[in-house]
């Protein structure tokens, strides 16, 4: 199961982090830059992005009914 799969049940996120210019996934030269600075920098940068959308969506219940109104496909 993938993100892909995941996303037809619950709202999901995909984010793509840049860690290098031009890096096709699952390469050596993907690995290397992930075991960088640089991509440690990004990691806690995604990190971060991740915990505060979930700080929004628990903290505006709003916010959260919309996201479940646009992912049902009822939204008003």
């Amino acid at each position: 199961m993938d993100i892909g799969n995941v996303s037809r049940v619950i709202p999901a996120a995909h984010p793509y982090l840049a860690i290098g210019p031009d890096l096709p996934a699952h390469t050596e030269a993907f690995r290397e830059a992930s075991n960088s600075e640089r991509g440690y920098q990004i990691m806690i940068a995604g990190a971060k992005m991740l915990a505060l959308t979930a700080l929004d969506l628990f903290t505006q219940p709003d916010l959260m009914e919309a996201v479940r109104r646009d992912f049902e496909g009822t939204e008003t």
